[in-house]
């Protein structure tokens, strides 16, 4: 993990100063960035994003979410993160989400397992490199 939260291999985002970006997931009809911040040698991590979904009446509409902050990056992401498109991993994080990313495959249904080797798993390997 990194040594400062202001790692130059990490972006920050405005709302929480020296935080970096952990890992950036899209797909279809919305996304999510995971970040992190250290502060005192401990890490926080949290996700930030927004997706479609529907009302009563069938109307979509896009709704934001932000994860409550927690010492434990698995906790962070968001629960369909292995159903999106990873866009970037930070360098210093990239074992980290490799664990997860194993061990979050072994956890799919059949079913989801099926569709993520089918259309996201060449993204995902594409990454871990």
């Amino acid at each position: 993990m990194p040594d400062t939260p202001d790692s130059p291999a990490g972006s920050t985002t405005k709302r929480d100063p020296g935080s970096i970006e952990i890992l950036e997931l899209g797909g279809e009809g919305g996304g999510a960035t995971v970040w992190g911040l250290q502060t005192d040698g401990l890490w926080q991590y949290w996700h930030e994003g927004s997706y479609m979904d529907f009302d009563d009446n069938m109307e979509d509409f896009w709704k934001s979410d932000r994860g409550q902050a927690v010492a434990d990056l698995a906790q962070a992401l968001p629960v369909w993160w292995l159903q999106a498109h990873p866009l970037r991993i930070h360098p210093d994080f990239l074992a980290k989400i490799r664990e997860l990313y194993t061990d979050g495959l072994g956890k799919l249904s059949a079913h989801d397992r099926r569709m993520h080797n089918r259309y996201r798993r060449e993204a995902w390997q594409a990454l871990q490199k």
